[in-house]
Protein backbone atom coordinates (compact mmCIF):
# COMPACT_ATOMS: atom_id res chain seq x y z
CA UNK A 1 0.00 0.00 0.00
CA UNK A 2 1.09 3.52 -0.63
CA UNK A 3 0.32 6.52 1.46
CA UNK A 4 0.01 9.98 0.15
CA UNK A 5 2.53 12.63 0.50
CA UNK A 6 4.01 15.40 -1.17
CA UNK A 7 6.30 18.39 -1.21
CA UNK A 8 5.19 21.72 -2.20
CA UNK A 9 7.53 24.24 -2.81
CA UNK A 10 8.18 28.38 -3.77
CA UNK A 11 11.07 30.39 -4.29
CA UNK A 12 10.92 33.84 -3.02
CA UNK A 13 13.59 36.46 -3.16
CA UNK A 14 15.61 34.21 -3.67
CA UNK A 15 14.83 31.94 -0.28
CA UNK A 16 12.92 28.70 -1.34
CA UNK A 17 9.83 28.05 0.94
CA UNK A 18 8.66 24.39 1.41
CA UNK A 19 5.57 22.72 2.85
CA UNK A 20 5.20 18.61 3.42
CA UNK A 21 2.04 16.93 3.47
CA UNK A 22 0.91 13.27 4.40
CA UNK A 23 -2.48 12.17 3.87
CA UNK A 24 -4.36 9.66 5.33
CA UNK A 25 -5.18 7.92 1.62
CA UNK A 26 -3.79 4.81 1.05
CA UNK A 27 -3.94 3.01 -2.59
CA UNK A 28 -2.35 -0.28 -3.64
CA UNK A 29 -0.64 1.18 -6.72
CA UNK A 30 2.74 3.55 -6.60
CA UNK A 31 1.43 5.36 -9.88
CA UNK A 32 -2.28 5.87 -8.47
CA UNK A 33 -0.67 7.64 -5.37
CA UNK A 34 1.29 9.49 -7.52
CA UNK A 35 -1.49 10.93 -9.46
CA UNK A 36 -3.63 11.25 -6.27
CA UNK A 37 -0.30 13.51 -4.48
CA UNK A 38 -0.35 15.77 -7.45
CA UNK A 39 -4.06 16.44 -7.88
CA UNK A 40 -4.55 17.00 -3.72
CA UNK A 41 -1.75 19.38 -4.34
CA UNK A 42 -2.47 21.36 -7.23
CA UNK A 43 -6.16 21.45 -5.03
CA UNK A 44 -4.22 22.53 -1.87
CA UNK A 45 -2.81 25.28 -3.98
CA UNK A 46 -5.58 26.62 -5.40
CA UNK A 47 -7.43 26.76 -2.13
CA UNK A 48 -4.37 27.94 -0.43
CA UNK A 49 -2.43 30.30 -2.66
CA UNK A 50 0.86 31.59 -0.37
CA UNK A 51 -1.10 30.96 2.73
CA UNK A 52 0.56 27.49 2.80
CA UNK A 53 3.82 29.04 3.66
CA UNK A 54 2.52 31.22 6.25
Amino acid sequence: QYRIAGRIEKSYDGEVKTHRFIRSDLLASEGDANELMLKKSQMFIDQMGDKIFD
